[in-house]
């Protein structure tokens, strides 16, 4: 598995007993890693809140592209590879969004957003190359479709925007797309007015769908972030801003839950090939970890 280390800066893998070997040369001096994700050709491509995009092959050689030509106040943030292999970034600036493609060598060019639309950050593309990202309208919040033809559908939802404690984790990964070619998102900052707890939300049949969240079992509460998804379900990430607890939800396409009690403050989170789920955790005054579950 391959992570950003943020704190050293460090692009890392960690090997199936336990390895860890973190690559730095190349980085900017002042480089801040958010998310990575892997490419067709085998590369891994990072994006870096200083301004810059990366890419390191299997060897650990790393490239950084600056986005400055487009613009010098936005920050790369979320990070996808679409159906050609095109990567792609999500931009934030303070007030307004873009998205940024990068060929396999590094060419980039800017693409707008519609007007008026200020993305969260978080990106992910689904099987057929389209791109889906969260997006603000003052107090409110709508999932925005990129397809390939370059055409934008926005999906409204009911969430508002919703003051959380100081401070839970937050992933880079807020949306996952199902086997079924859904996607799905986690809502940390956001509530449901229609629900009495957090939500996972789900987007099908052209609108959005929203389970409450369910954690009798576990004994405190947890604010969902990081999402990936598997061959047959959706697991998910939540961290207990106040102590170092954390909760692993699974989800199937129905909606049935189950959530799983874990002694980490939990961050991010993805599966392997042979069906383990890899997460990242931290917390406050204690080193970073990753933790591998089996569930059986």
């Amino acid at each position: 598995m391959w992570f950003v280390d943020p704190g050293t800066p460090a692009i890392g893998t960690i090997s199936q007993s336990g390895t860890v070997t973190e690559y730095t040369k190349g980085l900017q001096r002042r480089s801040r890693l958010i998310s990575i994700v892997a490419a067709p050709d085998g590369t891994m491509w990072f994006s870096d809140a200083f301004g810059y995009i990366g890419r390191v092959d299997q060897t650990g050689t790393i490239t950084e592209f600056s986005i400055n030509a487009f613009s010098k106040t936005q920050s790369p943030l979320g990070i996808a590879v679409d159906a050609q292999g095109a990567v792609w970034t999500l931009a934030r600036g303070p007030f307004e969004s873009q998205l940024i493609r990068s060929d396999s060598q590094g060419h980039l060019t800017a693409v707008a957003l519609p007007h008026g639309e200020l993305a969260d950050g978080t990106l992910a593309a689904d099987a057929q190359g389209d791109l889906w990202m969260l997006v603000q309208h003052g107090q409110t919040a709508a999932i925005l479709e990129r397809a390939v033809a370059g055409n934008y559908v926005e999906y409204p939802t009911p969430l508002q925007a919703a003051f959380e404690v100081c401070c839970p984790n937050i992933s880079p990964k807020r949306i996952a797309i199902a086997a079924g070619g859904y996607p799905w998102f986690t809502t940390t900052y956001w509530l449901d007015p229609n629900a009495n707890s957090q939500v996972v939300g789900e987007i099908s049949h052209a609108a959005a769908t929203f389970y409450p969240l369910n954690a009798a079992n576990v004994g405190y509460s947890a604010l969902p972030s990081g999402i990936t998804s598997d061959a047959g379900s959706i697991w998910f990430t939540g961290d207990d801003p106040f102590q170092i607890n954390g909760v692993l939800w699974n989800v199937t396409p129905g909606g049935t839950q189950k959530a799983y009690a874990l002694p980490f403050s939990l961050i991010s989170l993805g599966s392997d090939s042979s069906g383990a789920i890899w997460l990242t955790a931290q917390g406050f005054g204690h080193p970073g970890q990753i933790i591998e579950t089996r569930l059986r």
